[in-house]
């Protein structure tokens, strides 16, 4: 549907986008559309809101979004450590770790992969909060339609700044110095 359509023609419009207008509310000579807004967990196309760190108990949480069939390339020890914090604070972990890490942080990963560890950048289903780490390859061989995102991709779809990152890294090096994440442990 158009403009034109919804307002008779009255004058030249260009045609817009009906999802786009319908997210609108509008106000043409005397028409009202307003619709309801839907929740998805996972990602759309549409714009991304800039994430604010919540503090539960003292400790950071974030609200990250299900990037379907996508895995986050760290290229760097200190990208991993990044989106080792970021995943900690959206309550996603890595899979096959062992349960008594409380803190996500405790292990590196990176190590094994370096610079073509790749980590999925949503939930695994069938493990519910844990998410799945291999090397680049893996991901191109056997992950059908998978896209392999850069770390500062991955941010940018989950509206994370870096001042959010600033902010998470200040809280992991106050309370958490020694973390493996952060690649210190040889």
């Amino acid at each position: 549907m158009t403009i034109n359509q919804i307002i008779g023609n009255k004058e030249k419009t260009s045609r817009i986008d009906t999802e786009l207008w319908k997210k609108m509310n509008v106000k043409y000579s005397g028409i009202e559309t307003k619709t309801e807004e839907k929740t998805n967990p996972i990602e759309t196309p549409q714009e991304t809101i800039e994430q604010k760190i919540k503090y539960v108990n003292n400790t950071p949480k974030l609200e990250l979004k299900i990037l379907e069939k996508t895995a986050v390339n760290t290229r760097t020890q200190k990208e991993y450590d990044n989106l080792i914090q970021i995943y900690d604070s959206g309550e996603w972990s890595l899979a096959f770790e062992n349960e008594k890490n409380i803190i996500k942080t405790n292990s590196n990963r990176w190590k094994s992969y370096k610079s073509t560890t790749c980590i999925d950048a949503g939930k695994m289903s069938h493990i519910d909060t844990k998410v799945g780490y291999y090397n680049k390859k893996y991901y191109q061989n056997n992950k059908n339609n998978w896209k392999i995102i850069s770390f500062n991709d991955f941010c940018k779809k989950q509206g994370i700044k870096p001042d959010t990152i600033k902010e998470l890294n200040q809280y992991y090096d106050k309370n958490y110095p020694n973390r493996d994440s952060k690649g210190l442990k040889k």
